[in-house]
């Protein structure tokens, strides 16, 4: 690299992960160079500033790294998170660029999928700036950020073009997109693969009814205890069923989405107590979060949207 390039993670309890970049060999993007550097959160400006200096001249010598040393280094597992959406949900951050006369320090923030995004938040300094005004700055700026701000998500319904937002779930859950199913979005618990929930296009019913949402568990699951299914009106949850299975607790919302009925499906591994706690507090929370928000189509008017608007307010996970 011509210049040099870090990106500097901070969180109060676990302090500092300083990390050069490089660029891959092939497609030119950056990457962060294998070891990262860790540093005591209490640790003085100039040693931080040192310590970014240090790392901009690793990164301005690394020349190319090959593509398969990038794919295989997760530099956040130091931190002793698994996943990067996790990571990013705890860590606040900031990038800092040589440039030709200054150095550029930029904040970041983190998107709803886990990813952190440029904002407009730029600083640029003297080269010659001190260590430890340098080390001053950053941390002002690691601590003002806020790396969990967008905790909402939201995605275009495939039957009506609706949009549905939700709120996204703790670090416990990690983010498996689609899972490679039919499913917008699924969430998993990191420690255990068999606890996951999410919002589903189609999970195979014959029909969306008493015996065709149980024809389909016990096909999945094999027989089915206290099978229960609720219909209610003049609720944004239209139906809610849930039953036992052997390993299993499994349960199913469904709103209505324009003509069709949008189902978030949820399934628990009930042989780990603690984890059960979890996934329960957790899907609590979205559930009461989710808004479906109706499209806006051309040539309505203001009123005729206002009753178009779907909130869960006072419907939680009532036991049916």
């Amino acid at each position: 690299m011509d210049f040099g390039t870090v990106v500097l993670y901070y969180n109060e309890k676990k302090g500092f992960i300083i990390s050069a970049m490089a660029r891959v060999n092939g497609p030119g993007f950056s990457t962060n160079l294998n070891p990262v550097m860790v540093a005591d959160k209490d640790i003085s400006d100039e040693k931080l500033g040192e310590l970014v200096r240090e790392n901009l001249k690793r990164s301005r010598n690394s020349g190319l790294v090959e593509r398969e040393a990038w794919k295989n280094y997760s530099f956040w597992h130091v931190s002793g998170i698994k996943s990067f959406s996790a990571f990013s949900k705890k860590f606040s951050c900031v990038d800092i660029e040589e440039k030709a006369e200054v150095l550029e320090i930029i904040g970041l923030y983190r998107d709803a999928s886990g990813a952190y995004l440029y904002s407009s938040d730029e600083i640029e300094l003297s080269l010659d700036v001190s260590d430890a005004e340098l080390g001053n700055i950053l941390g002002q700026q690691l601590h003002t950020k806020d790396c969990g701000a967008l905790s909402t998500n939201e995605f275009v319904s495939v039957f009506s073009d609706n949009k549905v937002r939700y709120q996204v779930p703790s670090d416990k859950f990690t983010d498996i997109g689609d899972a490679h199913t039919d499913a917008y979005q699924l969430y998993a618990h990191e420690n255990d693969e068999n606890t996951f929930f999410g919002f589903m296009i189609d999970s195979g019913y014959r029909e969306i009814s008493r015996e065709g949402i149980r024809e389909r568990w016990e096909k999945v699951y094999g027989a089915l205890e206290e099978y229960k299914f609720k219909e209610q009106e003049d609720v944004p949850i239209k139906i809610i069923v849930s039953a036992t299975a052997k390993t299993a607790y499994i349960k199913s919302y469904f709103w209505q989405d324009g003509k069709n009925l949008l189902e978030f499906f949820a399934q628990i591994n009930i042989k780990n107590k603690t984890r059960q706690k979890q996934a329960e507090k957790e899907i609590k929370a979205l559930i009461d979060s989710v808004e479906i928000i109706a499209d806006n189509k051309e040539n309505e008017s203001p009123l005729d949207l206002t009753d178009r608007i779907i909130s869960t307010e006072s419907v939680g996970m009532e036991s049916i």
